[in-house]
């Protein structure tokens, strides 16, 4: 099993994501009147206008463990751990494992290639490659299918 908890935060890149200037989330001011929420236009692609509440911080953390939890799911599923996830590594275990994740946040969560690929620093590209590698692999053995869509349910 790959080492998975409190080592989830070693690797300073996925850190520097969530505290680094360039959010996806720029133009979210919860001391305004009235705000696009962006945080629904990454989840299910439309913006909604809300008023400021005390719990926009709860929801933006609520998120993000969504997402630390997911790719915890990941590296166990793959028995990898998140310095290989973030590595250039090439091996088929390592890649697999990464286009995974590219596809569960790029189709499954409607997170943007360009978003994805901010958190995991690569390119749009290879986020739209790595994605459609896995959704092909999906399309053709059932197995593969099941065990991804596991995934997803538990992420």
């Amino acid at each position: 099993m790959a080492t998975t908890g409190i080592a989830l935060f070693s690797s300073t890149t996925f850190a520097n994501t969530f505290t680094s200037y360039d959010s996806p989330f720029d133009g979210y001011n919860p001391y305004v009147e009235e705000k696009t929420d962006l945080r629904t236009s990454i989840l299910l692609s439309n913006a909604v206008a809300l008023k400021p509440t005390s719990c926009c911080k709860f929801d933006f953390l609520m998120l993000m463990l969504l997402w630390i939890s997911v790719i915890i799911k990941i590296c166990s599923y793959y028995d990898v751990t998140l310095d290989e996830l973030m590595s250039k590594s090439r091996l088929r275990k390592i890649a697999d494992a990464r286009n995974t994740l590219y596809y569960i946040f790029h189709k499954c969560y409607r997170m943007t290639s360009v978003e994805v690929g901010k958190m995991f620093n690569k390119n749009h590209a290879t986020i739209l490659s790595g994605s459609n590698k896995i959704e092909g692999f999906m399309r053709f053995d059932k197995v593969f299918r099941k065990q991804i869509n596991q995934l997803i349910n538990i992420g």
